[in-house]
């Protein structure tokens, strides 16, 4: 298999079979969390999905022409919901907006995802006008998952996490971060193509590239790629039944991370 070579996640190859055991250790990871309950108001420990696979990734699709509603609620299983109502059903409103331009980038593209658009496209023209309006609303990183979750073959993800990343490589190719992103998937093709194969039989959940790149990016950046690997080849060896805590450790230095609230 191909290794990938992509400049979001360091200066070495990416082995593809570790990249398999990321995606598939990102699906089924666990951690502990101490919970209060009324049956337990003491509290107790709970097992509960590490990552935010089940509540984004394993969303159904969304093809209501009237609302973006399904997608809102699968931005917000991804970077959170915000706790002032006010705050919330704003942006419900916000992310109304964006409908006339999902339809305008799709005419354009005429079918074709976003890694087959001619480079210029990723620097210009109504696909990058609609990422540009997501990032500009009142919570872009649920804009962008908006977008995605709409239509997941058209539009990347990009949250506050890997854009500090991504911009910085963009800045120094004298790029755009759409541009860097449409570079690796370009340079990339094959490997990718293969790897959508391979995380829907590690995973049950078909993901296009533009999310995969996204998930191994965050990994990455946020440390917790070496994590993923573990729990993914763990769990491979085990079977899907058996899944188990993660526990925490570093792929590299590459970028930087923290936990929070919004972090996918």
């Amino acid at each position: 298999m191909d290794d990938l070579l992509l400049a979001t996640c360091g200066p070495d190859p990416v082995p593809f079979a570790d990249a398999v055991a990321a995606v598939r250790g990102y699906a089924v990871a666990q951690r502990w969390l101490f919970a209060r309950t009324p049956s337990r108001p003491a509290g107790h420990w709970v097992r509960v999905p590490a990552y935010r696979f089940r509540v984004f990734d394993a969303q159904p699709a969304d093809d209501d022409d009237e609302s973006l509603a399904l997608s809102v609620g699968a931005a917000e299983g991804l970077h959170g919901v915000a706790r002032d109502p006010d705050v919330r059903f704003g942006f419900f409103r916000e992310a109304d907006n964006l409908r006339p331009l999902i339809a305008r980038a799709e005419t354009d593209a005429a079918g074709r995802p976003f890694w087959e658009l001619p480079p210029r496209r990723a620097t210009e023209g109504s696909v990058v006008a609609a990422l540009e309006a997501a990032r500009a609303l009142s919570q872009p990183d649920h804009g962008s998952a908006v977008l995605h979750h709409r239509r997941p073959r058209l539009f990347p993800l990009l949250s506050r996490t890997t854009a500090r990343l991504i911009g910085t490589l963009a800045s120094a190719h004298e790029a755009t971060v759409w541009a860097l992103i449409h570079e690796d998937l370009a340079r990339n093709a094959t490997a990718f193509e293969l790897l959508e194969t391979a995380a829907v039989a590690a995973t049950g959940q078909s993901m296009t590239r533009l999310r995969l790149h996204d998930m191994l990016t965050w990994l990455v950046v946020t440390r917790r790629w070496a994590d993923a690997i573990r729990e993914g080849h763990w769990s491979d060896q085990a079977g899907p039944a058996h899944v188990r805590p993660a526990a925490h450790g570093d792929r590299s230095t590459v970028g930087s991370g923290h936990d929070s609230p919004d972090s996918d």
